[in-house]
């Protein structure tokens, strides 16, 4: 197996925004091939405090733009700058995980440059997950069952040999195209891209309708430069999973 970390932008670990993402850092810490570290590049209000008393790396710097949302170019440079894996992945740190080290682990194997990504399930979670044993089989059929796999634009995760990204965009993470900007980049540069949604369930936990998601002046400013810096180099490609050039089927990796 390959080592690898992980790493995330996590929000401040309160009400229920905290219970997705202690859920989501249990399910990596879980995995039958787990990450080597988990980090953080956040200082949200006791981000730092969290991961010194729960033993995940820390890294500081985190550069935002002046609506305070932090910047894509950012997190990704300063995790790749300073774990020492062969092999890192940003995920959002509100989605579980199952099977990601073993098809990281794959990719690896096959390419000596490439993105992995994949397609997420929803599925409504408001308490903790019980990570004893079983979860993974457990989550499954839950998965199985009641989730929803989304569309193919949205990606929650991004796997690939540390140092591959080193000039993204200043997008504003969490307005739009961003994820999609990733993969046009990997493909504009016959980098292979695999889709792992097979072998990877991406378990994303909706929220509860709070109707706190008012559309304010500043994230349309915000989205309006993301969809500037994707339009610029998109092409004909969308940027969604279905721009994959490979894809994990089975115990193989096949050419789309």
């Amino acid at each position: 197996m390959i080592d690898y970390s992980i790493f995330c932008v996590p929000m401040k670990f309160e009400g229920v925004m905290g219970i997705r993402q202690e859920n989501a850092l249990q399910s990596w810490k879980a995995l039958q091939y787990p990450p080597e570290s988990i980090a953080f590049v956040c200082d949200d209000e006791g981000v730092p405090e969290y991961a010194e008393e729960n033993g995940y790396t820390y890294i500081p710097g985190l550069q935002r733009n002046e609506f305070g949302t932090p910047l894509v170019s950012s997190f990704f440079s300063l995790a790749q700058e300073n774990l020492a894996n062969s092999h890192v992945a940003y995920a959002n740190s509100d989605v579980m995980l199952i099977g990601f080290g073993d098809a990281l682990s794959r990719c690896a194997k096959e390419f000596d440059k490439f993105l992995m990504i994949g397609r997420r399930y929803d599925l409504d979670v408001t308490r903790p997950i019980d990570f004893k044993k079983n979860w993974q089989f457990t989550l499954s059929q839950d998965v199985r069952r009641n989730g929803k796999l989304h569309a193919p634009g949205a990606i929650d995760f991004f796997a690939f040999p540390r140092g591959m990204y080193n000039d993204i965009p200043p997008f504003a993470i969490g307005r739009s195209a961003w994820d999609n900007w990733l993969v046009i980049w990997a493909r504009n540069r016959y980098v292979p891209v695999i889709d792992a949604t097979e072998l990877v369930y991406t378990v994303h936990q909706n929220l509860p309708e709070s109707g706190g998601n008012t559309i304010t002046a500043e994230r349309t400013e915000e989205r309006r430069r993301n969809r500037v810096y994707y339009d610029k180099d998109r092409g004909e490609l969308s940027g969604s999973v279905r721009d994959a050039t490979y894809a994990i089927i089975g115990k193989r990796i096949h050419k789309k």
